[in-house]
C-alpha cells in the first residue's frame, strides 16, 4: 500500500470508527485503486473477514435499479455475521436510477448502527443534492507516482514507460507489479513489422489497453503510406468482431494522444505540456492536424461505424499529416 493511499484509507478509517453509522461518497479513481483501498481499509478496522458482511449494488458500475436498493433492506435487517459493520459498496452511485434513489434515501435515513455505507462517483456533482447532503464526501488526490516502488523507479529507463506510470495510478500500480512485462512489449518496437507484431501479440496475451496503446502511438509514428494496405490487411485477419471494437477504441486513444501533443507542440508555447516528449523529433516532420480530423476522431468514440472501415480510415488519415 503507497503512501498517499493509506493515508486516504487511514482517514476514511478513522472516520467510521467516529460514527454510529457511515455514510461516504467518495471519488478516488479507477477500479483497481478501489479494490486496494477496500482491501486495505477492511484490514485496518476489521479483524475478520468481510465477505459475508459485504453488499455490492453494482460491482462493475452498471445502472442501480430499483431492486438493488431494496435489496439493501433485507441485507441490513440483520446485524454481521461476522465483521464488525456490514458494508454497501456503489461503484458508480451517479448511475442509479430515479427509483433507486428514493429508496436509497430511505434506507440511508436512519440505517442501524453498523452499517458503512460506501458510494464510489466520478462525478460527485451528478448525484443527486438529497443524497449527497446526507453523506461525507471525500476526494483521494492521488498522484501515480506515488504507487510505484523505489526499486521499480530505479530499473525504468525507458521514456514510454516512465510516461506511462505518470498517465494514471491503474497504469502505475500494473508497471510496478508488471515492469517485465511492460518492457518486454514495449523494447522491440524498432519499425513498422515488429511494432504490428508487437500489437497484435498483445492483442492476444491480454496486455492491458493503456500499453497496446503506446505500441499503436509507435506504429503510427513509424507508419508510411505505403504501409497503409499491409498494415490495415493484417490488423484485419487479426481482429474480429468480439475485438475489433477494442482494437478501435485503443487505436482511438492512440490517435488522441499524439494529436493533442502535435496541436500542443506546433500551436502553443507550452511544449511542457507533450505526454510523449520522446516523440518531439517525429512531431516536428508533421503538419498539424485540422480541426475536422480532431472533431471526427473525437465522434468516433460514441459513434456505430463500421469497425473496419473506421480502423483503415483512421490510420490512412493520421498517416497523411506526415510530410515525407
Amino acid at each position: 500500500m503507497k503512501e498517499k493511499l493509506l493515508e486516504f484509507t487511514n482517514k476514511v478509517a478513522e472516520f467510521i470508527d467516529s460514527q454510529s453509522a457511515t455514510r461516504l461518497i467518495l471519488k478516488i479513481g479507477s477500479d483497481v485503486v478501489k479494490e486496494k483501498f477496500l482491501k486495505s481499509l477492511t484490514d485496518i478496522v476489521e479483524e475478520k473477514e468481510v465477505f459475508y458482511d459485504t453488499l455490492w449494488l453494482n460491482r462493475r458500475g452498471e445502472s442501480i435499479n430499483v431492486s438493488n436498493a431494496r435489496g439493501v433492506s433485507e441485507f441490513l435487517r440483520y446485524s454481521p455475521s461476522v465483521a464488525k459493520h456490514k458494508y454497501v459498496i456503489a461503484n458508480e452511485v451517479a448511475n442509479a436510477s430515479r427509483e433507486a434513489v428514493a429508496a436509497l434515501l430511505k434506507i440511508t435515513e436512519e440505517p442501524p448502527k453498523y452499517a458503512v455505507f460506501i458510494f464510489f462517483t466520478d462525478f460527485p456533482l451528478r448525484v443527486i443534492s438529497t443524497i449527497r447532503s446526507r453523506f461525507t464526501i471525500l476526494s483521494a488526490e492521488l498522484d501515480p507516482m506515488s504507487f510505484v516502488s523505489a526499486d521499480v523507479l530505479e530499473r525504468v529507463t525507458n521514456p514510454l514507460i516512465e510516461s506511462l506510470m505518470k498517465s494514471s495510478p491503474e497504469a502505475a500500480i500494473y508497471i510496478d507489479e508488471h515492469l517485465e512485462r511492460v518492457e518486454e512489449v514495449l523494447s522491440g518496437l524498432k519499425g513498422v513489422r515488429s511494432t504490428l507484431k508487437a500489437l497484435l501479440d498483445g492483442l492476444k496475451d491480454d496486455i492491458p489497453d493503456f500499453v497496446l496503446s503506446v505500441v499503436f502511438e509507435q506504429l503510427l509514428l513509424s507508419m508510411k503510406r505505403e504501409d497503409i494496405p499491409y498494415v490495415f490487411q493484417k490488423l484485419r485477419r487479426a481482429t474480429n468482431s468480439n475485438n475489433s471494437s477494442k482494437v478501435l477504441k485503443i487505436l482511438l486513444d492512440a490517435i488522441l494522444v499524439l494529436v493533442e501533443d502535435i496541436i500542443t507542440l506546433k500551436k502553443t508555447a507550452y511544449w511542457k505540456g507533450i505526454k510523449r516528449r520522446s516523440y518531439i523529433p517525429k512531431y516536428l516532420e508533421m503538419n498539424s492536424p485540422k480541426v475536422e480530423f480532431v472533431d471526427w476522431v473525437i465522434r468516433m468514440y460514441a459513434a456505430n461505424v463500421n469497425q473496419d472501415l473506421s480502423i483503415f480510415l483512421l490510420i490512412s488519415q493520421f498517416t497523411l499529416l506526415k510530410r515525407k
